[in-house]
């Protein structure tokens, strides 16, 4: 199983998305998503964090400065069975570089759920506005990207 950690950095009311459009066979092809990527050996869940924002946008964290909010299982048919981490962080500016997994865009907060993403990320983002707990949850998808399956489990430790 695949493990990945993913950041919704934050700048005065503006949520960073990467808009996933420069790679043809890409799972998240054509959705915006947060920053993040795959874990490497060896490497802690922050230090993945802070190596792929960094390596994403540019921008360079502390590993202390991201918060962490919750934990999704993801199932998709045509992808690796994944654990990703989800955290956020305040940036103090919105300067990225240019990223080659995809377009970095600036999101007003309140426009960020109208974007197209997948649906359970609506669920934890919803989750992330309403409440400062940690969450889990099981995403379940079929071949077309429907989420056919969302289960809340209890909350685990990063």
């Amino acid at each position: 199983m695949k493990e990945s950690a993913c950041a919704y950095l934050h700048h005065d009311g503006y949520t960073l998305l990467l808009y996933r459009n420069r790679k043809a066979h890409d799972v998240n092809h054509g959705y915006y998503i947060g920053v993040g990527g795959k874990k490497e050996a060896g490497e802690t869940v922050r230090q993945c964090i802070q190596r792929e924002v960094r390596e994403e946008t540019g921008i360079v964290l502390s590993k202390e400065q991201y918060q962490y909010r919750g934990k999704l299982y993801f199932t998709y048919p045509e992808a690796e069975d994944e654990i990703i981490w989800i955290y956020t962080a305040e940036t103090e500016s919105q300067t990225v570089t240019d990223c080659d997994e995809g377009t970095l865009v600036w999101v007003k907060d309140e426009a960020v759920k109208e974007k197209k993403m997948w649906e359970g990320d609506r669920l934890f983002l919803q989750e992330m506005e309403q409440s400062d707990r940690i969450f889990c949850f099981e995403l379940h998808y079929d071949e077309k990207g429907n989420l056919v399956k969302a289960v809340r489990r209890e909350a685990e430790d990063e």
